[in-house]
This record gives C-alpha cells, sequence and structure tokens, in this order.
C-alpha cells in the first residue's frame, strides 16, 4: 500500500505506517491488493473517512461503499491501464477528486458511525427478547 503525495511525477511515496509524519496534501490512496473478498476493505473505508478519492477493482462488498462516480471509482479487475488512467484523471482534476472524497467521506460518517451503530445494536439487542 502506498500513499502519493501531490509531486509532479508521482514517484514520492510514503507507506501507510508513515502517515502521522506526512504532512503534505495527498491525492489520492492506491491499494494492489488482489484478495476476494465478502467484507468492506478496511483500507477503503479510512482513506474515505480521510477524505481522500478511492480508485477500486469490483469485489462483491464494494458497492455497499463505492458508488462508481460518486463516492469513488471502480475499475475493471485486472486492468491497470484503467487504473492508471483514472489516477491520472483524479490527478489533474481537483473539483472532482474533493467532490468524491466529499461524497465519500459523509457516506463513511453516516454508515460507520460508532456511536449511531452501537445504538443500532443495542436496539437489536434488546428486541431479541421481545
Amino acid at each position: 500500500m502506498e500513499l502519493l503525495d501531490e509531486s509532479e511525477d508521482g514517484r514520492d511515496k510514503i507507506i501507510v505506517s508513515d502517515l502521522p509524519r506526512f504532512k503534505k496534501p495527498l491525492h489520492h490512496l492506491r491499494g494492489g491488493a488482489e484478495v476476494e473478498s465478502l467484507r468492506i476493505p478496511n483500507v477503503l473505508i479510512e482513506a474515505m473517512a480521510a477524505s481522500l478519492p478511492v480508485v477500486c477493482t469490483l469485489l462483491p462488498s464494494i458497492p455497499e461503499l463505492v458508488k462508481d462516480g460518486e463516492t469513488g471509482f471502480i475499475i475493471p479487475p485486472k486492468n491497470p491501464q484503467a487504473m492508471a488512467e483514472m489516477i491520472v484523471r483524479l490527478q489533474g482534476n481537483e473539483p472532482l477528486r474533493r467532490r468524491v472524497a466529499e461524497a465519500g467521506r459523509r457516506l463513511v460518517e453516516e454508515k460507520f458511525n460508532a456511536a449511531q451503530n452501537a445504538i443500532r445494536l443495542m436496539g437489536m439487542f434488546l428486541n431479541v427478547n421481545r
């Protein structure tokens, strides 16, 4: 996993664990995992919570979080050309990056709010015995 900064050539990279020391604004997050999963990848939730636009391939759980063109971008699997084109498009279009990043953050705040989820879970537990 790499976080790319706003350098012109895109070569400056940092590892996710270095994030607290990183001071420059980020354009996007790019992950290279090809693992199929039935759950939403945490890295997408974390990137969206950090107001980063996400570009990912389609896994069964992705549409629950990423609405293509709205809260992120879904590209065809095993298509590095499409991934590269979307990253270049995002790097060159600040209004698009900002719009998608803000929509993604709002979605994560609504769906993954710990307090709201705890209240929902408590309600489910209380209704089990009724």
